[in-house]
């Protein structure tokens, strides 16, 4: 009898646990600089989470020397930004209506900086529950023709600097495009067979 008592009360304790619940999993985001990334925090709550609505959004930067930063903050039917300058202006929640169980942020405009491991925080008494998002920022490479010395007809582009943010529409006169990593590797697979093909 006391083991079928102690077994149902563990089974209360576990429910009552997960009466509140942030329905979203832990995931990856990679995103181009100056883009905006979509920050998941869905959550769920039950009758028993009776306590006021604590959303916190951290944010531990990629630089382990910078400590974890509140980002955005709602709390007595009030959302408080601005706690972190780098950010400041940038991050928004995606819902007006924050209490129906959406507590997601936008963060527009993404910089190098913005790099790192995203907290939701959600308590709603005495529900508590939180998850994670790690967030990719992708720099712009930035390309411009160069005339190959063996191969005078033929103009290829050469990477001026993995990170360049192509602050500026010519260098020397000479327009720039700005692309991705990815498109990257896909431009290097199509120069290889046109310079297979030149050299037969």
């Amino acid at each position: 009898m006391a083991l079928l008592l102690r077994f149902v009360l563990l089974c209360g304790v576990a429910d009552f646990a997960r009466s509140l619940t942030i329905i979203n999993p832990e995931q990856m985001i990679e995103k181009a600089k100056g883009e905006t990334a979509y920050l998941p925090c869905k959550f769920t709550v039950s009758d028993e989470d009776q306590g006021p609505l604590d959303i916190e959004w951290l944010l531990s930067p990629a630089d382990n020397q910078k400590p974890d930063q509140v980002i955005i903050l709602y709390s007595g039917d009030k959302i408080y930004v601005d706690y972190y300058q780098d950010l400041k202006g940038r991050v928004h929640f995606t819902s007006n209506d924050i209490t129906s169980g959406d507590a997601s942020i936008n963060v527009t405009n993404l910089q190098l900086s913005d790099i790192g491991i995203y907290q939701c925080k959600v308590k709603k008494a005495p529900g508590v529950a939180n998850k994670k998002v790690q967030l990719t920022v992708l720099g712009k490479m930035c390309l411009l023709p160069r005339v190959v010395p063996l191969l005078p007809e033929a103009t290829l582009a050469a990477i001026i600097h993995p990170w360049d943010p192509c602050p500026l529409l010519t260098w020397k006169g000479t327009p720039r495009l700005c692309i991705t990593k990815s498109q990257v590797k896909t431009l290097n697979v199509l120069l290889r067979v046109q310079l297979s093909h030149l050299l037969r």
